[in-house]
């Protein structure tokens, strides 16, 4: 009796122990979190988890009640750092590539200023006749006869190629030569006046010898105008060493030599070309100084004749007119008073105008016929 109840005892607390295990408590106390809240991160658009609270899986029955186990705490990640949010990268700011420079654009040349028109001028009476003259000796022929004539008046004729027109028109005791800027004289030149011929740069210069030979001239002009970029343009050295190499050895033959033909030109041109030439050209010699000229007035050509006074030696002015733009009415005051002057001028031996034209210039002493215009008249009176 006393083993049955103490074994009936023994069954009932098993099975209570058994069934205290089986339920254990209820905790219902919900521990608050020991973090601190997690703030929303700064620069991460996600909010963050929620902590998750994971209980520990319930132990096997014992013969003794073991209390349930406290909840581990799972802690939330750790939040994302709340110093000063890292700034996005500024953009770095590339510059444009400078524009390619654009390439001014050609400029226009000026328009050439057009002159005004010529007036037409009014019919000029018919001329009396001219008296003829009465017969002029005939000159005794220079050394080597043929272009070498011998000179007797100041007035020439710069006779351009273009000109077929008979230059005998021209003929009177105030003309008495001709020259056309080359080495062939006018095939229709006929002996009507001594032609002169020109060494007008270097071109060809190497067959100047065998020209002389034949032409047997009395003179030779030497370059035209050296100092014009738009001429024979050599500079001093240049011009001297052709001059000592071709002409200088000329006045062997008895030909007697003009200088180049400078211009009235300021420095470096003009008298100071010559200058520099003269230094240039050692041991060259000629008889001549060849002159240019062109302007406004008749007082500016007689400084120039001035000042080419000093190379002492006779001057001919081969070239000499206005200035570019002049109307036919300034050379009809402009032509007698140079002619007056250049013949009474010691200094000048021979000149002359330019020129022997028919283009319907101011300029032109002949008319689109070939006969003379008012300043051809005045040319050979």
């Amino acid at each position: 009796m006393v083993r049955s109840t103490s074994f009936l005892f023994s069954a009932v607390v098993y099975a209570a122990v058994a069934l205290a295990a089986a339920c254990p408590p209820k905790d219902t106390t919900v521990p608050a979190p020991t973090s601190a809240p997690v703030p929303e991160p700064t620069l991460v658009p996600e909010p963050a988890p929620v902590p998750t609270l994971v209980p520990n899986p319930a132990p096997l029955p014992t013969t003794e009640p073991v209390p349930a186990p406290e909840p581990t705490l799972v802690p939330n990640p750790a939040p994302l750092p709340t110093t000063e949010p890292v700034p996005a990268p500024e953009p770095t700011l590339v510059p444009n590539p400078a524009p390619l420079p654009t390439s001014a654009p050609e400029p226009v040349p000026a328009p050439e200023p057009t002159s005004a028109p010529e007036p037409v001028p009014a019919p000029e009476p018919t001329p009396a006749p001219e008296p003829v003259p009465a017969p002029q000796p005939t000159p005794a022929p220079a050394p080597g006869g043929g272009a070498g004539a011998a000179l007797t008046g100041k007035r020439g004729l710069a006779w351009p190629s273009d000109n077929n027109f008979n230059p005998s028109i021209f003929k009177s005791d105030k003309v008495t030569w001709l020259y056309n800027w080359g080495t062939t004289p006018p095939p229709q030149l006929n002996g009507a006046f001594p032609y002169i011929p020109t060494q007008w740069s270097a071109g060809g210069i190497e067959n100047l010898n065998a020209t002389i030979a034949t032409l047997k001239p009395e003179y030779l002009l030497g370059f035209n105008e050296p100092d014009n970029d738009g001429q024979a343009h050599l500079s001093p050295d240049d011009a001297a060493k052709y001059w000592k190499q071709y002409i200088q050895p000329l006045k062997a033959q008895g030909v007697k030599l003009v200088s180049p033909a400078f211009t009235n030109a300021g420095a470096p041109g003009g008298v100071a070309w010559m200058d520099a030439f003269i230094t240039a050209c050692t041991g060259c010699s000629w008889d001549v100084v060849g002159l240019h000229w062109y302007g406004g007035w008749t007082g500016d050509l007689g400084e120039f004749i001035d000042s080419a006074k000093k190379y002492n030696l006779p001057l001919w002015l081969t070239e000499f007119g206005l200035s570019w733009d002049a109307q036919a009415s300034n050379y009809e005051e402009f032509l007698p008073l140079a002619l007056t002057y250049l013949d009474n001028e010691p200094a000048i031996e021979r000149y002359a105008f330019f020129g022997a034209f028919h283009s319907g210039a101011g300029w032109d002493m002949l008319n689109a016929d070939g006969s003379l215009t008012s300043l051809g008249k005045m040319y050979v009176s």
